[in-house]
């Protein structure tokens, strides 16, 4: 199967490249590829996943124990630039993703996916992402310290090669990779791209906190030239508790304000009647004096 595949994609190549540079033939092909991904995922929503960690992005680095998800060749197909995740809300409570966020356009793709993952992880679930540094690649570059990169690259893709250019082209190979890369970040931009998804608690981490954490993962031995972070979705805030109107003070106070109002209405109409009895009573009439002179 996979030198039948080979073969097509030399084919395409040939093909494509009568009309189109070398860089648009792979972007093609990738588009091509999406949009495969997403024909055969339609219809897939609100699953329940089978693991409650995702290996995202897991190309051939697939981890045991862990639900590997990418575009092919994975536990879980799923194209993750298209706006939504086909599972159910809070459903993971770990997302592991490396060196993939860079191949999403920040804007269209990169922040709706955050959206998303938070929408995913269950409460106080986290996310562990790592992709080129922007600062670092520069720092290299102004300090001399390129091959530094390269021999690390080398390590993990041993078929790489600036083909003769001067090392210098290396930050160019970084930036763009042949129009895969997007976006390359620093920790203030990650930072307010995942709280643009809903993140706000977010730490600035190394390759082997992740490692500690789940040591199944594969080593990638790059925080020479790449940036970890760590988002962890805060659980909801508890809401006021239900207040029971008999130990209210407040209702108590309203209460008793109502028991005295009450019971001066009563005293003032009691002392009306008591006046009113006095002044019509038999022993109220006129004075003696007024009698003798009235006779």
């Amino acid at each position: 199967m996979r030198r039948i595949l080979l073969f097509l994609d030399r084919i395409y190549m040939a093909l494509a490249g009568l009309i189109l540079s070398p860089r648009n033939c792979r972007l093609v092909q990738f588009d091509l590829i999406r949009t495969w991904t997403r024909i055969r995922t339609i219809g897939r929503r609100n699953r329940t996943p089978t693991l409650d960690r995702m290996h995202l992005g897991s190309g051939g680095r697939k981890v045991p124990d862990w639900l590997n998800v990418d575009l092919g060749g994975a536990d879980e197909i799923c194209d993750v630039g298209q706006g939504r995740l086909p599972w159910k809300n809070e459903v993971f409570s770990a997302i592991v993703s490396q060196h993939m966020i860079e191949h999403l356009e920040l804007d269209a793709q990169c922040i709706p996916l955050f959206k998303e993952l938070h929408r995913v992880l269950k409460p106080q679930g986290q996310l562990w992402l790592s992709c080129p540094d922007i600062g670092k690649i520069c720092s290299a570059y102004v300090d001399g310290k390129l091959d530094t990169i390269l021999e690390s690259r080398l390590t993990r893709w041993s078929t790489y090669s600036l083909e003769g250019k001067p090392i210098s082209h290396l930050v160019n190979d970084m930036f763009h990779q042949w129009g895969q890369h997007k976006n390359l970040f620093d920790f203030p931009l990650l930072q307010w791209a995942l709280k643009q998804g809903g993140f706000d608690d977010v730490q600035h981490v190394r390759e082997t906190d992740l490692l500690k954490r789940f040591p199944k993962f594969p080593e990638r031995n790059d925080d020479d030239q790449s940036i970890y972070v760590l988002a962890t979705k805060r659980a909801p805030e508890p809401g006021p508790e239900p207040v029971n109107k008999q130990d209210d003070p407040k209702t108590d106070t309203k209460a008793d304000q109502k028991d005295n109002d009450k019971s001066d209405r009563l005293s003032k109409d009691g002392q009306a009647q008591t006046t009113n009895g006095r002044a019509d009573g038999p022993n109220n009439g006129p004075n003696q004096s007024e009698s003798q002179s009235s006779s």
